[in-house]
C-alpha cells in the first residue's frame, strides 16, 4: 500500500499574514489551517453551500460532470478521465435537489471502499442539504434529454468543476465582489479571478498538474482530501497528454488504489496528503502533482497566481498542441481524445500560438526578431528534422514497438 506524507500544517496570524510574499519562500505545499475563520472580508465567502449559491443564482444554468461510484474501489484500478464521464445541462438549484436525495447515507454502509482516503472519513456524513467554440467540431459534451435525476446518487457522484466565476456568475455581481484575496496579499483580485468547484461526496479530478502558475486554494464548505507530488517525481508519474487539455498534464496513475503491475515507478514516489476543511487555505507550487477528491458535499474556490517563467511554458503548451492537432487533428470524434472542457482550434490559430508565445519571450529578452516569428512553421521544421531529434524520436518508436511484441 502507498504511504503518504503529510503536508505540513501552519497556523499563521491572520492580521499580519501576506500569503502573496510568503509563499515566495516556500518550495512545498502548505495548509493554512483556518486562516480565514476570522477574516471579515471571507464572511461572506464561507456561507457559500451548495443552497446559498442557488438562492444567490437561481436561473444560473451549467454543465455538470458525472462518475460512476464504483470507479473508486480496490478492484478497478484503471484511471477514469473526464472523458469517461456523463455530462448534464442543469441550474444549481436541480443540483441542490440531486443532493438532498444523497442525503442521510453513511460513508462506512455503502459498498463503495474509501478507507484509503482519509484516516477519518469512515465516520464521515454525507452533507444534508464552456468555453465557447467557434470552430465546425462541436465539443457541447452535455447528452440531450438527460438530467440528473437520471443518474440515482447511489451510483453515482456529481461535479460543477472548474467554473470561471465570471462566466457561471455573469449575473450576480454581488458574488464575484464579496470574493476577496487582497487581505492574503493578492491585490485587486476578485470573482472575476476565480475558479469555483460545487462535488459531492466521491467527486475527483483525474491527477494532473497545471502548467501556469502556483494554485491558491480556498475551502468554504465541506472537506476534500488533497493527493500531491512533486515535479522531481516527474518520472515515476508516468504523464500523458491524452486526453489534451491545454495547460494540463495528466497521470494514468490511480492515486487511491495504484497498479504497482503497470505503473511500478510510482511504488518510490513520495506523496504528500492532506484534508481541507472550511477556513483553510491551501497553497499549491508551480507544476505540482494533484489528485483531489470530496470527502462530503464540498464548494471550494481557487485563484491561479502567474509567474515570471509561465511565458516558457506557453511557448512548450503551443509546441504540444501543434504536435496533438497535427496527429489527431484529423478525427473529428473529438470524445476520443480531446478532453471535454478543451476547446477544438484550426491549425493555423495553433501556430499563431506559438508565434505569440515566442514574440512575447522575445519581448521579454529583448532580441525580438520579426522574420524568425513570422516563419514559425519553418524554424519547427527545421528543428524537427534535425538529425538529434529524429534519432531520439525514432529510437522511441523502435522501443514502443518492440515493447509491444
Amino acid at each position: 500500500m502507498q504511504e503518504y506524507d503529510k503536508v505540513l500544517e501552519l497556523y499563521l496570524p491572520h492580521d499580519t499574514l501576506n500569503l502573496n510574499e510568503f509563499v515566495k519562500t516556500l518550495t512545498e505545499p502548505r495548509i493554512l489551517r483556518g486562516t480565514l475563520l476570522d477574516r471579515s472580508e471571507w464572511k461572506e465567502p464561507l456561507k457559500w453551500t451548495p443552497e446559498y449559491l442557488a438562492r444567490s443564482a437561481p436561473t444560473v444554468s451549467t454543465s455538470f460532470k458525472i462518475g460512476e461510484k464504483n470507479w473508486l474501489s480496490p478492484t478497478n484500478k484503471e484511471t477514469h478521465y473526464e472523458t469517461d464521464c456523463h455530462y448534464v445541462q442543469g441550474t444549481l438549484s436541480e443540483l441542490v435537489t440531486w443532493l438532498r436525495e444523497d442525503n442521510f447515507t453513511d460513508i462506512a454502509s455503502t459498498s463503495h471502499d474509501t478507507s484509503s482516503i482519509s484516516a477519518d472519513i469512515s465516520s464521515a456524513k454525507r452533507v444534508k442539504i464552456s468555453h465557447s467554440v467557434s470552430s465546425e467540431v462541436s465539443t457541447d459534451v452535455s447528452e440531450s434529454g438527460t438530467t440528473l435525476s437520471c443518474y440515482p446518487p447511489s451510483d453515482y457522484w456529481v461535479y460543477c468543476d472548474y467554473k470561471y466565476m465570471f462566466q457561471l456568475f455573469e449575473d450576480t455581481p454581488s458574488l464575484l465582489s464579496s470574493l476577496d484575496w487582497s487581505g492574503l496579499g493578492f491585490e485587486k483580485r476578485d470573482g472575476k479571478h476565480s475558479t469555483i468547484w460545487i462535488g459531492s461526496e466521491l467527486a475527483h479530478t483525474p491527477c494532473h498538474y497545471d502548467t501556469y502558475g502556483y494554485n491558491i486554494v480556498a475551502q468554504l464548505y465541506g472537506r476534500k482530501c488533497w493527493y500531491l507530488v512533486a515535479p522531481s517525481e516527474h518520472d515515476k508519474m508516468y504523464a500523458t497528454r491524452f486526453p489534451y487539455e491545454e495547460s494540463s498534464v495528466f497521470s494514468p496513475v490511480n492515486m487511491m488504489y495504484p497498479d504497482y503491475s503497470i505503473y511500478p515507478k510510482f511504488k518510490g514516489a513520495r506523496v504528500q496528503q492532506v484534508v481541507v476543511e472550511p477556513g483553510d487555505v491551501l497553497f499549491v507550487p508551480k507544476h505540482w502533482w494533484h489528485f483531489v477528491i470530496c470527502l462530503e458535499t464540498a464548494v471550494s474556490v481557487n485563484t491561479w497566481i502567474e509567474l515570471e517563467n509561465d511565458s516558457e511554458d506557453r511557448l512548450r503548451e503551443a509546441y504540444v498542441r501543434i504536435m496533438v492537432f497535427s496527429l489527431k487533428g484529423c478525427d473529428l470524434d473529438t470524445s476520443l481524445w480531446l478532453n471535454p472542457k478543451e476547446e477544438y482550434s484550426l491549425m493555423e490559430d495553433n501556430y499563431s500560438y506559438l508565434e505569440n508565445a515566442m514574440k512575447e519571450i522575445s519581448a521579454k529578452s529583448k532580441q525580438q526578431n520579426s522574420d524568425q516569428n513570422e516563419k514559425v512553421k519553418d524554424i519547427l521544421l527545421l528543428i524537427l528534422t534535425q538529425k538529434n531529434v529524429v534519432d531520439f524520436i525514432s529510437q522511441e518508436l523502435l522501443a514502443a514497438i518492440t515493447k509491444d511484441k
